[in-house]
């Protein structure tokens, strides 16, 4: 059983003109919830081939989605795909190439919130926080919301890929193993079944602070604060500074936001 970090962190811009997608999450009180394809990674989930309109899609799809399901057409005189459902007895080795082959479906088909358990790293503010421009949002993971989350696991190469059983639940390890490339993240997720709703409502309480990169401009501070106002929370906003001859981050309160919001649980 992993521990739960106390605090999960989500990386935003907040731009100053145009759309902003972190305005629109805290006043919706809800996360865009993506799907694998639309992540940064390439080998993230392992969902196989993508088409590129390329000559080599076809290579790709062969390689990466079919192994070793013509072999076993060919041996089980198959002329369609979905006949190899129809197979009564295989062996393990057999099973476990068609179960492969399903998993990378079945991931394809995931949404998955994203929260990092370290606020401090520099790559983490510059790749998704607009270059220290932006700001990080700060969750209490004591919440039930929190509770399935799983951490990331990295590691130098891919091995078989598994599901870890836990009692009557199953959980794809793929689904949260990726590159030591990655470790900087600290990442922990939350994967949800089906390819909707893409917006998952939070527990606005949750929210216990909000921290402002050390780029965040000051003429912008008006707007967020009148956006957490209207959205009813209530939590400390603080700044982060660089300290003196170091290259460790800390933070400056800056101020307390009291909101009358009431939960509904």
């Amino acid at each position: 059983m992993n521990k739960l970090p106390n605090e999960f962190y989500r990386f935003r811009g907040w731009p100053p003109t145009g759309l902003n997608r972190t305005k629109d999450l805290l006043e919706k009180a809800a996360f865009y919830c993506a799907g694998p394809r639309d992540f940064d990674d390439i080998h993230d989930c392992q969902l196989g081939a993508f088409r590129t309109g390329s000559k080599g899609d076809l290579d790709r799809w062969l390689a990466n989605d079919m192994a070793g399901i013509p072999e076993l057409m060919r041996k089980y005189q198959l002329s369609s795909i979905t006949d190899i459902r129809a197979v009564d007895e295989m062996d393990p080795k057999e099973v476990t190439t068609l179960r492969k082959c399903n998993s990378k479906h079945e991931r394809r088909h995931k949404r998955i919130l994203c929260f990092s358990s370290a606020w401090d790293n520099e790559l983490m503010w510059t790749f998704y926080s607009d270059h220290h421009r932006g700001l990080c949002l700060c969750f209490d993971t004591r919440d039930k919301f929190f509770r399935d989350a799983q951490p990331v696991q990295y590691s130098n190469s891919l091995t078989a890929l598994q599901c870890r059983r836990d009692g009557e639940t199953s959980f794809d390890i793929s689904l949260s193993r990726k590159s030591t490339a990655w470790r900087f993240q600290s990442e922990w997720r939350i994967v949800l079944d089906g390819d909707q709703p893409k917006h998952v409502t939070f527990p606005k309480l949750s929210l216990k602070s909000i921290i402002l990169g050390y780029r965040f401009p000051d003429a912008q501070f008006t707007e967020l604060e009148q956006c957490v106002r209207r959205g009813g929370y209530s939590l400390d906003i603080v700044r982060v500074e660089r300290l003196y001859q170091s290259y460790k981050l800390a933070v400056r309160p800056i101020c307390r936001i009291d909101s009358n919001y009431i939960s509904s649980d």
